[in-house]
């Protein structure tokens, strides 16, 4: 069995980051998160899961967002994890298997078996309308419309020295 752990970095995701980390879990993934300071609540919540499947959590607070940055930080907490593959998915990415009753680390599980070193993923953006309901506490609920675009989305990749995933804003890892 592969070893796939999710990755991620939040700040203040308080209205989700619950409803995430659960998602996760459930489609069979430790998770290692890094908070590059939030204010909201977020890290707390993110503490409590800690020992139920997050494996690991810092926190590296700082007053601007730099993604980058913060990727390069989440890149060296993953280094010696243990971990052969990183899937990136931040509070506000929810992945899903493409195949109907089947879980997330499944399907990747067979694609890397199959010989594969990196996976694309589709991108579908789900924005409020005046049609939603902002009082609905289930994100999957509460934004109901999307689009989609074909965009380079690399987000599972090996977990091994030379994997550059920061410089294209987690979007496209290279080799250094």
């Amino acid at each position: 069995m592969t070893s796939i752990c999710r990755i991620g970095v939040v700040r203040d995701e308080v209205d989700i980051i619950d409803q995430n980390i659960r998602w996760y879990l459930d489609q069979g993934f430790p998770t290692i998160l890094l908070d590059n300071g939030s204010t909201d609540g977020t890290y707390e919540i993110c503490q409590s899961y800690r020992g139920q499947g997050i494996v690991r959590l810092e926190r590296v607070p700082f007053d601007e967002h730099d993604r980058e940055y913060s990727l390069r930080e989440l890149a060296k907490l993953t280094a010696d994890s243990g971990f052969k593959w990183l899937l990136l998915a931040d509070a506000d990415e929810f992945y899903e298997s493409p195949v109907k009753e089947e879980r997330l680390n499944q399907s990747l599980e067979r694609e890397i078996q199959m010989g594969y070193n990196i996976v694309k993923f589709h991108n579908m953006e789900f924005w409020m309308t005046e049609r939603d309901n902002p009082e609905e506490p289930d994100i999957m609920k509460r934004i109901r419309h999307y689009s989609y675009f074909d965009s380079n989305r690399y987000k599972l990749f090996p977990n091994l020295p030379g994997i550059d995933f920061w410089t294209k804003f987690g979007h496209v890892p290279r080799k250094i």
